[in-house]
């Protein structure tokens, strides 16, 4: 197997740092606790579990595709929510996430901009 691929990379330091704990599931463990507080208000017991699914889908669609640029916005993504799982809640829900995390932002923005239009959807 070869680890020169971005996002392979990336799962592979992630499940060394997070341990057994996805991203996805700190992720959007994070998530929940982050918008129960701010709205005061009990999620359904399920909300981080369909999160994960849903989570876990778009990374896998990305990875489907054979472009490269595609691979390296899904590596992006749980780069930044690796970062993000491990904000206190007030600088979760900012949209500059507090100022923290801006490497992470920064190179999910440059993976956006290297993909053009429906490049990594189904729809290409």
């Amino acid at each position: 197997m070869s680890t020169n691929h971005p996002a392979v990379l990336a799962a592979l330091v992630v499940f060394v740092v997070g341990g057994a704990c996805s991203t996805a599931e700190q992720f959007c463990g994070k998530r929940t606790q982050c918008l129960s507080e701010e709205q005061d208000i009990e999620l359904e017991a399920d909300s981080t579990r369909v999160c994960v699914a849903e989570y876990e889908g778009n990374l896998a669609a990305l990875n489907a595709n054979e472009e490269d640029d595609c691979h390296t916005l899904a590596a992006a993504e749980l780069a930044l929510d690796n970062c993000r799982s491990w904000l206190d809640c007030d600088d979760f829900l900012e949209a500059d996430l507090g100022g923290k995390c801006d490497d992470q932002l920064d190179d999910l923005q440059d993976a956006f901009d290297d993909i053009s239009g429906l490049e990594c959807s189904a729809q290409d």
